[in-house]
């Protein structure tokens, strides 16, 4: 195992697309693409419309908490008369001892404040199925009891407020498949164990807590929110990104996928470490190392002189920017603003009577990302994994 402190080490891209989240920020719902390279968790406005039971779980309090007991003569979460709250379903404190059906089932909105698996008497080993958006905005979700108690989540379940994921003495499992798992405000992640088959965001000022999380997919730190001191196993096949001012705080992370800081983000002062057991990839270091002196010899061949000089120059930066591009999922802004500095010194120098219209003019008449062939950018976003401004900054570059 390499290790290093609050640095990044290789990575391999992933694009996750799914129904529970769209791409924008929180002040707005859009299909067309990525704010800042990140992918942002959210319940869209149209699954909410005309629904009250919906609209309550995004925020409108109800006029005073209902507390209940599970009974569970049924699984079902939403039925009331499976609560000591009959015929009303709780809203404020949910608790469950060691009575009724150990398997449940929510198969309706659920906005509730807390969830207390107790310790007298000692909760039984329950499995909560949440098939439909599970807000909680209270105190959150504790474990007091000797069991291990079980979250699957397969919706929208999200965390608002300072609520946590797992209080108490004993943890909380949560297995997120094709659903996402959403921090917002100050809630926390606790000490929560999660294993991501989906989507995991941390939004606002939110953390990780001391969690333990296997991310197989995608998993976003976005905003101020922080990893905390969480233990994060990022697999072959994940995508962990921070994003705008997040940080990984103390964080343990082992990488194996690709781990990405984008914005204002930093490593803080996490350990991070990437696993070296499987083979290194030869290939594309051969190819770097074969293309690099072939483009030098072309250019200076094909042009003799200073301008070949030029040209060489500019493809050994173009393929360092590839070679990045390739192993950080990200485009330099020094290379990039190297390469378009060398590009306008050679028309400067070789094309002194083109003039700066001229030169400006060769700018697309549409850039790439107000491209009308929805098809063509749906193709590319799948290929690049995103539309990145970098991609933009690149065209430029061309252009001139």
């Amino acid at each position: 195992m390499a290790q290093a402190h609050g640095s990044t080490t290789r990575s391999s891209s992933v694009f996750f697309d799914d129904f529970v989240f769209r791409f924008g920020t929180t002040d707005g719902w859009t299909d067309d693409g990525a704010q800042g390279g990140r992918i942002r968790a959210g319940i869209p406005p149209s699954a909410l419309a005309g629904d009250p039971a919906r609209t309550t779980a995004l925020g409108v309090v109800a006029a005073h908490a209902v507390d209940g007991t599970w009974t569970g003569a049924t699984t079902e979460w939403t039925d009331g008369t499976n609560w000591t709250s009959n015929p009303d379903v709780p809203d404020g404190t949910a608790t469950f001892t060691n009575t009724g059906s150990n398997t449940v089932d929510s198969n309706g909105v659920i906005n509730i404040g807390a969830v207390v698996f107790t310790a007298a008497p000692s909760a039984q080993a329950y499995t909560v199925n949440t098939n439909d958006i599970f807000v909680v905005n209270g105190a959150g979700i504790s474990n007091n009891s000797t069991n291990v108690q079980t979250f699957n989540v397969s919706s929208s379940m999200v965390f608002t407020n300072s609520s946590s994921a797992s209080g108490g003495s004993n943890v909380v499992t949560y297995n997120v498949s094709a659903g996402a798992m959403i921090f917002n405000d100050t809630s926390t992640a606790g000490s929560a164990n999660i294993t991501n088959n989906g989507d995991v965001e941390f939004n606002g000022s939110s953390n990780a807590g001391t969690a333990t999380i296997t991310n197989n997919i995608v998993m976003n730190f976005n905003d101020a929110s922080s990893a905390n001191n969480a233990n994060i196993t990022n697999a072959a096949t994940g995508f962990l990104s921070s994003n705008t001012s997040a940080t990984a705080g103390t964080a343990t992370i082992s990488n194996s996928g690709s781990l990405i800081f984008a914005g204002s983000a930093t490593a803080g002062s996490a350990t991070i470490t990437t696993d070296q057991a499987a083979p290194e990839e030869t290939g594309p270091a051969l190819a770097l190392s074969i293309a690099l002196p072939l483009g030098v010899f072309a250019s200076l061949i094909t042009v003799p002189g200073a301008e070949g000089l030029y040209g060489a120059y500019l493809a050994a930066l173009i393929l360092a920017i590839a070679a990045n591009d390739a192993r950080y999922y990200l485009i330099p802004n020094e290379l990039t603003a190297a390469a378009f500095a060398l590009a306008l010194l050679r028309a400067g120098a070789f094309a002194p009577d083109i003039g700066v219209a001229a030169l400006l003019g060769r700018w697309p008449a549409r850039p790439p990302w107000r491209c009308r062939s929805r098809s063509l950018m749906a193709f590319y976003r799948r290929w690049r994994g995103r539309v990145g401004l970098g991609d933009v900054k690149l065209a430029a570059v061309c252009g001139v």
